[in-house]
């Protein structure tokens, strides 16, 4: 629980303090799909397949602050700093980047508690993270496709 506690106020700090490359509405956009998205994962592999899991197995409400905090906050921050108008290689590098620091992130709340795997193993977590972020990419270039289109 202290992993969270922190991770949500560092994560709340870094949202505030950081230059912002994304608008208002862009960040709640594609922070309301990242925790629907989130939460959609979470039901089918974490409670119907009981992979792994926040705390202890089935839903939890220590889960609330992760889903409403911490995946807004890291959405956010990756969408914010992502290499738009860089070469391939580096928006590449920059979503294997972020993977690996999640990757990690998940390492670290194994231990404390704040997450658990069963059957599901972080290499698993290795290969998906990328998948996630560029879902993540694609939604905000469709939010403003979206957007442009009805101007």
């Amino acid at each position: 629980m202290i992993l969270m506690i922190i991770t949500a106020i560092i994560s709340v700090f870094a949202i505030i303090l950081i230059p912002k490359r994304l608008t208002w509405l862009e960040m709640y956009t594609t922070s309301l799909f990242a925790c629907l998205f989130a939460t959609m994962v979470d039901v089918y592999l974490d409670v119907k397949l009981n992979l792994y899991g926040f705390f202890q197995p089935g839903t939890d409400w220590a889960y609330i602050p992760i889903l409403l905090i911490i995946y807004p906050a890291f959405n956010i921050i990756f969408l914010n700093f992502f290499p738009y108008e860089k070469p391939r290689k580096h928006k590449i590098a920059y979503i294997f980047g972020f993977s690996v620091a999640c990757g990690t992130f998940e390492y670290i709340a194994t231990f404390t508690g704040t997450f658990y795997h069963n059957d599901w193993k972080l290499w698993h977590s290795l290969l998906i993270y990328p998948v996630i972020f560029l879902i993540l990419v694609l939604h905000l270039y469709f939010y403003r496709w979206l957007k442009n289109r009805n101007k």
